[in-house]
């Protein structure tokens, strides 16, 4: 049976701002998906704060140092909430509300920064601002595996996660993991990565599958409900033998030169290039000049007009059900033509 403390109290922006200073709140705890609110949301934020509006509670797990009787606080979940304010404070965002009226309608706390809080006339807001008090939730326990539930269970009721930050907080601390975000925040990934949802960990999830089709030999169908669930679990520990595979693999990749096409930097095309690359590097095929046979399939790609052969098959593998087994297959096997290795 799973038990935990929980106490409820209250805690003024300005006492946040003195922890904050003092470095006792961790906004990044490990299991913490990515920021994910646009500057419209954090805005909306604020004006909610200055118009003494209500926002949802903060949690905080609390550490103690048994020793010092010091505490710190790890952020489970508000961690949008508190980026809002600390923006708002350093000048990088105003306040802004998205309730709809005229320009008639508009009032001194529309659209204002925090410098804007200095002036005279905005004193009582200023005052209003620093005391305004946050319902913070202060939990207690050392079993990382409570955290997690807690940390799953809010967002479960709240913004619903997606596949891969559920993967995020419940394998936070595995080898696999640890190798894919390693991999998915280098620079030499992140230019290839550019055009994903980062902050929804797409680039994540991408680096996942790449790595799977490396340790199973095969293409990955993850259009497949749970697939990469199961791969998750199953390959959490991997070997280190996958690891310089996966560097072999990226060599010959990176060799047919995707970081000079901003037209195929999607999901498909990046998986199609990778399995071609694997291909070859398992049955020790040299990639030598396949860049320049790759070249005339991605400009007939962007030209209008019909397809024919390869190109239309190619094609025809991105039209529907992309991430499916077999029309990763079928990119593959048009690739393995084009470049005359079938």
């Amino acid at each position: 049976m799973l038990k935990l403390d929980r106490k409820s109290k209250t805690l003024a922006i300005g006492e946040i701002i003195e922890w904050n200073e003092a470095k006792k709140i961790n906004l990044n705890p490990s299991y913490q998906r990515k920021s994910a609110w646009s500057s419209e949301q954090m805005s909306f934020l604020i004006d909610s704060i200055l118009r003494n509006y209500p926002i949802p509670p903060i949690f905080l797990r609390t550490n103690l140092d048994s020793v010092t009787g010091k505490a710190k606080y790890d952020v489970i979940d508000g961690k949008q909430r508190l980026t809002s304010i600390f923006k708002f404070i350093a000048g990088e965002i105003s306040s802004s509300s998205n309730d709809a009226k005229s320009d008639s309608d508009s009032d001194e706390l529309d659209g204002i920064s925090f410098e804007d809080l200095k002036s005279d006339n905005l004193k009582e807001v200023r005052s209003h601002f620093w005391s305004y008090d946050i319902p913070v939730e202060y939990v207690t326990s050392d079993d990382t595996d409570i955290i997690d539930h807690v940390f799953d269970r809010l967002n479960r009721n709240g913004e619903r996660l997606n596949g891969q930050e559920l993967r995020n907080s419940q394998y936070y601390d595995t080898k696999l993991l640890k190798f894919v975000k390693e991999k998915a925040e280098s620079s030499t990934w992140m230019s290839v990565l550019a055009n994903l949802k980062t902050n929804r960990l797409e680039d994540h999830e991408l680096v996942s599958e790449l790595l799977f089709l490396v340790i199973e030999k095969k293409i990955l169908d993850s259009s497949e409900k749970g697939r990469i669930d199961e791969l998750y679990e199953k390959h959490k520990e991997f070997s280190d033998d996958h690891n310089s595979t996966f560097e072999e693999v990226s060599s010959t990749f990176f060799g047919f030169g995707l970081g000079e096409r901003l037209n195929i930097l999607g999901v498909s095309h990046i998986y199609g290039l990778w399995s071609l690359a694997e291909y070859c590097t398992r049955n020790n095929i040299s990639s030598n000049g396949f860049k320049e046979k790759l070249e005339p399939l991605y400009a007939a790609l962007s030209k209008r007009g019909e397809k024919s052969g390869d190109v239309l098959a190619y094609k025809n593998s991105m039209i529907s059900n992309t991430k499916s087994a077999s029309k990763r297959n079928q990119r593959l096997d048009a690739l393995k033509k084009i470049v005359g290795i079938s």
